[in-house]
C-alpha cells in the first residue's frame, strides 16, 4: 500500500452535518450528504496549491437503484462554488485519509448496493462562503429498449 505523505496539519476530528438527500427517483439512486469537513491539512510541499485552493471533504452515503444497472460514480460530483470550473474530486488525500481510517468511497458503485464514505474535493476559492454539492446523472441509455433517461443536474446546498 502506498505510505501516507506528511501534511502540513491535523486531519479534523469536528465535522459540519448536513444530513440532507437527493433522490434520483428515475433511477431510483438515493444520495444522503452526512457530513462535511472543510480546510484539509495538505502534503507537505503543496505551499503554492494550499494558497489558492481549499481541501474539502464531504461525506455521502450511495444506494444505487435496483431497478437498472446504472451505477454511482464519484466523477459524477462537484463542487460550486461560484469559481469559473466545478471543483471536482481529487485524490491527493486518499492515502492519508485511509490511513487514518476514514472510509474513502469507492469510484463507482454498481446497482443494488450501498455504501457510506467520503471523498475530497479541491475547491476554488479558499473558503467559499458557498458550496453546493451538483450530481450530474449522464444520459442513460436502457439497452434493449427504447428507453433514455437524459441527463440531469440535481443540486444540493451545502453551505451558504
Amino acid at each position: 500500500t502506498a505510505t501516507a505523505p506528511p501534511l502540513t496539519g491535523q486531519l479534523p476530528t469536528d465535522f459540519m452535518q448536513i444530513s440532507k438527500l437527493i433522490k434520483d427517483d428515475a433511477l431510483g439512486h438515493e444520495i444522503s450528504v452526512l457530513r462535511m469537513a472543510r480546510a484539509l491539512p495538505w502534503p507537505t510541499g503543496s505551499a503554492a496549491q494550499a494558497a489558492a485552493f481549499e481541501l474539502v471533504a464531504v461525506e455521502m452515503a450511495w444506494k444505487t437503484g435496483t431497478k437498472y444497472t446504472a451505477p454511482l460514480r464519484e466523477i459524477d460530483f462537484s463542487l460550486a462554488t461560484g469559481s469559473q470550473y466545478p471543483n471536482r474530486p481529487d485524490p491527493l488525500l486518499d492515502a492519508t485519509l485511509t490511513a487514518a481510517g476514514w472510509a474513502l468511497l469507492p469510484s463507482e458503485v454498481p446497482q443494488n448496493q450501498s455504501v457510506t464514505g467520503w471523498v475530497v474535493f479541491k475547491v476554488d476559492p479558499k473558503g467559499a462562503a458557498s458550496i453546493r454539492l451538483d450530481y450530474t446523472r449522464p444520459e442513460i441509455v436502457v439497452t434493449g429498449t427504447k428507453t433514455t433517461f437524459a441527463k440531469k443536474v440535481f443540486s444540493l446546498q451545502i453551505v451558504g
